[in-house]
């Protein structure tokens, strides 16, 4: 078995003439934090929508546990251990946190979690789920509250629980901590931190104080490429990164 969960090997995604992803080769290690940062249009929301399947990349290779899964579509990918929040919450907004929850929980069956004839346990194991999360996510108290109630923070604390009730052997983050207020977000931190010790995380993040506190490799994305990657401290001493990219002087 390869050290690594995840890999790309040339990969692409083109729209004609633009590359949107051009010829990445990317490497996630099992059971670590890997973050991918770069500016605005550097392609790391595009690498994510190949790696899950949401666009078909137009060359290359997508290994996840060492298998080629670039023809599977996305529920496919979900169903192979892989999961993502996105930049945007997708949250059911008049279902309370339990249930939102409780739905991510039974969403793991597939298929089967439209089944209405299944066994009572099965809707017990859901959500003994959901509570297990709950708790994880330190929204115990906030159970029965609407999703559409929580604050922003809140809820982006809540679409990372429902990633992982799931349990995902990759989970993925668009920007976790985007839009949230300076008091939410060592929530957040500490939330990914703890994930990382039970899944292999990948997340696109723009806080650097984020990034260099719980990540154990970070790739520079720029132009659809990879710039730069390596450990926190190999990235923040290369002078490219810190001019560009963490608004240091050269």
């Amino acid at each position: 078995m390869t050290q690594y969960l995840l890999q790309t090997q040339d990969l692409e995604l083109a729209y004609g003439a633009f590359h949107a992803v051009n010829g990445v080769n990317l490497k996630v290690e099992a059971g670590t934090i890997h973050t991918i940062i770069g500016p605005n249009g550097a392609g790391k929301t595009s690498l994510f929508h190949c790696l899950t399947g949401e666009r078909q990349a137009t060359a290359g290779a997508i290994l996840f546990n060492g298998k080629n899964i670039i023809k599977k579509p996305a529920h496919g990918r979900v169903g192979l251990g892989m999961a993502r929040s996105f930049q945007l919450t997708s949250l059911f907004q008049n279902l309370s946190v339990r249930e939102n929850l409780r739905l991510a929980a039974q969403g793991r069956d597939g298929l089967a979690a439209l089944n209405f004839w299944r066994h009572v346990d099965s809707r017990r194991e859901h959500l003994e789920m959901a509570d297990q999360v709950l708790e994880r996510l330190q929204l115990t108290a906030r159970a029965d509250t609407l999703a559409g109630e929580l604050s922003h923070g809140q809820q982006r604390v809540l679409e990372v629980g429902m990633s992982i009730c799931s349990r995902p052997k990759l989970l993925m983050l668009d920007e976790p901590t985007s839009g949230m207020g300076i008091d939410d977000i060592p929530i957040m931190t500490q939330l990914i931190s703890d994930l990382g010790r039970d899944h292999t995380v990948l997340l696109i993040e723009h806080n650097m104080s984020i990034v260099m506190s719980i990540s154990q490799r970070i790739t520079v994305m720029s132009h659809g490429q990879i710039l730069v990657e390596g450990t926190p401290q190999f990235v923040r001493a290369d002078e490219r990164v810190r001019s560009a990219y963490l608004g240091e002087a050269a």
